[in-house]
């Protein structure tokens, strides 16, 4: 309704009405400006409407007019469902015109646009064939890229496949095996490995697995597979050896109609050839024709397979390593294989077999978990780059050398043209079953510890790596080792626990220990151990006190954890803590039990000796102190009168109280994590 002028209302409210008043006639006069421009454009549409209606009705007119002469015409009375019989053709053709009219309205009401992204996957992939994901920009995604569908082969097309070694360790390898019998099947195996490798029919192919020189049929038919890997046919691959390459034998077949790939064993008992399997296009296999055969041009350069391996190999010999563990399981693990205690490699189901590349007239220790180095392992085999045994080592036994963790291990020099080491790492006997194959060690050099386990780069062709060589992580750290003979520097071994450690660790030690004394022994001399203590260097940074069964002869009893004065031995051994404490009470103390003597029984918990070390573990544990039981897990075997003449060498025949460098270099890494626990 109009805003009119009131009475009351003032001059300046009248003019806003009035002003308002003008604007709505304005913009009346707008819309009808356009209204009328409207109507004569559907008055014109309307018009032309009417004359194509006009025509219309003069050709209806003419069908009309012959449909009593023309039988055609009573046809066209049938309407477009075959059934409806109208008329005319006139009323045929005006009714279903009004009904697809109205169709076509309704149909104009809706106001989605169908594209690609309000249809469902199944609409599109039914409308493309499946080939939707490659339709429009930034369509092609890793989740619509089937695993392992993209192949150098692929990306590089035919025109540089030839002369390419077309098998891919890992991508074409499948578990299994086929056998010698001809069955055609694929027979189910943990660790045996088949390639199946992609080829076309009716194509020439030739093959080289080096290590079965002669394709014989004890090392399994040859299967041509179609594309879904059914069998097509098989063969051995005797009968088609075509010629020679790197002094061994390879075969060339051509593949029947509708193969889509070759089946091959490569990995059967002592048979691993992943890395040496070749499969090319053509008759014939040389250097010349692979080096010819650019493997990929993705970065415009040309590969090549056989300059590529050894240009591989040479910087991977460019490069100086110091310390690792040097087997990798897989790669130098062979399953269903041992060597024998004649040094030969033989086949035994259940067995696997580490051959470890190794260097010639250069020392390697090798570590099992359980440091059962007995005759169950065979030899240790030296082979030469071609995988022939030069010479081996039995039992290994005989060559341990040191302790690691709880465990013996063992070092080994190799011969001249040695290229590898070979070692049984699993095994299946009439007592027992073992299997190292994840945990076996073998490092360079004569020593195994943390340290050496770590792999470190030195330097690269004949260029060293600029680094602190001479730093270690202990450097002026000062150690205080308090002790008997085993800790005193005497005749009995020409290297103590503390000298390795302070070789391999840089600690500067302050060497407190004297032969025949203990914690209460030889303290009518004023040598006890409670009473040197108190001598210990006030800069030092640590403190372990190693012994003594020195003590069972000071004629005192053993006596109980709580005791205190010097009555008895565990007094004195309170009495020390006591003593060191009063003059350094906040430097880091560890106290490890004497190891064992030639008269020690570990099984008997009761004897002298193993009272003394569970009153030294007690007093530990009430007052809180880290404590080594050597006394148990020493490795030493004094007992054993063959053992002592290999780790007892200087001390007097049969004592077994003294271990030789041997013996100390066996106890050294002990130590060695035990005092890494207090500092």
């Amino acid at each position: 309704m109009a805003d009119l002028i009131q009475r009351l209302d003032s001059l300046n409210q009248g003019r806003e009405k009035i002003n308002k008043g003008i604007e709505a006639s304005e913009r009346a006069e707008q819309k009808s400006d356009t209204s009328l421009a409207t109507s004569s454009e559907a008055k014109q549409t309307a018009e032309e409407a009417n004359g194509k209606s006009d025509h219309t009705q003069k050709q209806l007119d003419k069908v009309v007019g012959a449909s009593t002469i023309d039988p055609a015409v009573e046809q066209m009375k049938v309407g477009s469902d075959g059934q409806t019989v109208y008329d005319s053709p006139d009323e045929r053709v005006r009714t279903e015109n009004r009904n697809i009219t109205a169709q076509l309205a309704q149909k104009s009401t809706y106001d989605t646009i169908w594209n690609l992204d309000n249809m469902g996957q199944d609409v599109k992939e039914a409308m493309t064939g499946g080939s939707v994901a490659v339709v429009g920009d930034d369509a092609v995604m890793t989740n619509n890229i089937r695993d392992k569908a993209v192949t150098v082969s692929k990306l590089a097309g035919d025109s540089v496949i030839h002369g390419k070694n077309i098998y891919e360790r890992d991508t074409h390898d499948t578990p299994g095996f086929i056998d010698g019998t001809g069955t055609g099947e694929l027979k189910p195996s943990e660790t045996a490995m088949v390639a199946d490798i992609p080829v076309k029919p009716n194509t020439q192919y030739s093959l080289f697995r080096p290590s079965d020189n002669q394709y014989s049929s004890a090392t399994g038919y040859i299967h041509f597979l179609d594309g879904d890997k059914n069998l097509v046919s098989q063969f051995i691959a005797a009968d088609y050896i075509s010629g020679e390459y790197q002094d061994k034998n390879y075969f060339t077949v051509t593949t029947p109609n509708n193969t889509g790939f070759i089946r091959i064993n490569v990995n059967m008992g002592k048979y691993d050839d992943r890395d040496e399997l070749i499969c090319i296009l053509g008759d014939t296999i040389s250097d010349e024709i692979m080096n010819a055969a650019e493997v990929s041009k993705l970065l415009d350069v040309g590969l090549h397979d056989v300059k590529t391996r050894q240009q591989v190999k040479d910087l991977e010999n460019s490069f100086q390593v110091e310390g690792g563990n040097r087997y990798k399981y897989t790669d130098h693990f062979t399953p269903n294989t041992y060597a024998n205690v004649d040094g030969e490699v033989k086949p035994a189901a259940g067995w696997g077999l580490a051959t470890v590349p190794a260097k010639p007239m250069t020392d390697y220790s090798l570590w099992i978990e359980d440091g059962n180095y007995s005759g169950r392992l065979g030899a240790i085999i030296f082979l030469d780059e071609k995988q022939a045994t030069i010479d081996f080592a039995y039992p290994a036994s005989d060559y341990t050398n040191g302790h690691y963790k709880t465990n013996d291990y063992i070092t080994l020099h190799t011969p001249a043209n040695t290229s590898y080491i070979a070692v049984t790492v699993k095994g299946i006997t009439t007592d027992t079953t073992f299997d190292y194959s994840t945990s076996f060690i073998m490092v360079q050099g004569d020593t195994l510890t943390d340290d050496t386990l770590v792999a470190k780069l030195v330097g690269y062709k004949d260029a060293l790596i600029l680094n602190d060589q001479s730093a270690k992580p202990y450097d002026g750290v000062k150690w205080t080792a308090v002790g008997d003979s085993l800790t005193e520097i005497n005749l009995r071994s020409s290297k103590f626990y503390h000298e390795y450690l302070s070789d391999e660790l840089g600690f500067t030690v302050e060497n407190m220990g004297i032969s025949g004394t203990g914690y209460k022994r030889r303290d009518d001399e004023n040598l006890a151990i409670y009473q040197r203590i108190n001598d210990v260097p006030l800069d030092s940074d640590v403190v372990t006190i190693f012994g003594s069964f020195n003590d069972l002869g000071a004629s005192v009893p053993v006596g109980t954890a709580s005791d205190t004065g010097t009555d008895t031995l565990a007094g004195a051994i309170n009495t020390t803590i006591d003593n060191l404490y009063s003059i350094l009470p906040t430097v880091p103390l560890g106290i490890i039990s004497p190891t064992p003597w030639h008269g020690s029984n570990l099984t008997n918990p009761t004897g002298i000796h193993a009272q003394y070390v569970q009153v030294l573990e007690d007093i530990c544990k009430r007052r809180g102190i880290p404590f080594l039981n050597l006394y148990y897990s020493s490795g030493l075997r004094p007992w054993d009168e063959e053992y002592r003449t290999l780790m007892y060498s200087k001390d007097p025949v049969g004592n077994g109280t003294h271990p030789d460098e041997n013996g100390h270099k066996l106890i050294a890494p002990q130590f060695r994590e035990f005092i890494k626990t207090l500092i």
